[in-house]
């Protein structure tokens, strides 16, 4: 049966590329920068992962396991001119339930100038986009892990707001004896639930799939 499995796991991951698209128009885009150094430093979409980093759930909420609980993982950086951006994400284990994560994500765009369409200055303005995660992870069998999160997101741009939620999910298989996992997640998937000026628009909608395996030497 294990050997079953991992044949069909490999045949689903023999493609070379998958790529989810949503548009040059989506809004919120700032769903999809990695929650981490280490993240971005692999691509941007770790989803095969078992690293038991808390910060792993904003790539694939299945990543969740006991061994990242108590754990908590934070990152800022700066941006183009004043805007930064950070993330803060920890986890906890309840043997009825899974393992729960918890993650805040922000986009801080700075002072922006306000200036009309007769190119008179009109002072100033700030924006800012937040997103706070809310995930379950459990184990299925042995070799499986599958997790489910949402978000609530908030934008504000001077007197205009909007907000929303997401869902995202996945699933993790695992094999410690051969050193393999392959990873699976969607992200994004959901609604505006009041937009900027009544228009409502497209989330940035993603489909990851991720093996990863160690080498020999």
């Amino acid at each position: 049966m294990k050997s079953s499995v991992l044949a069909l796991l490999i045949l689903f991951t023999s493609f070379n590329d998958a790529v989810a698209q949503y548009g040059p128009k989506a809004t919120w885009r700032f769903l999809n920068i990695p929650a981490s150094p280490f993240s971005a430093a692999l691509g941007e979409v770790p989803v095969s992962l078992t690293t038991g980093s808390p910060a792993q759930m904003h790539a694939n909420p299945a990543s969740l396991t006991p061994e990242s609980s108590r754990y908590l993982a934070a990152s800022f950086s700066r941006y183009l001119s004043d805007a930064h951006f950070g993330f803060i994400s920890s986890a906890y284990s309840f043997k009825p339930l899974g393992t729960i994560g918890v993650g805040l994500r922000y986009i801080n765009y700075g002072q922006i100038d306000r200036i009309d369409e007769f190119g008179i200055d009109r002072g100033s303005f700030h924006a800012s986009d937040v997103a706070v995660k809310l995930a379950l992870a459990r184990n299925f069998e042995d070799l499986f892990r599958f997790g489910v999160a949402a978000d609530f997101i908030y934008s504000s741009y001077d007197s205009f707001q909007a907000s929303g939620i997401t869902f995202s999910g996945g699933v993790l298989y695992t094999d410690s004896e051969s050193d393999y996992s392959v990873g699976i997640s969607f992200l994004n998937l959901g609604t505006q639930l009041s937009s900027f000026n009544g228009t409502r628009e497209e989330l940035p909608f993603d489909l990851r799939i991720g093996v990863t395996r160690k080498l020999q030497y």
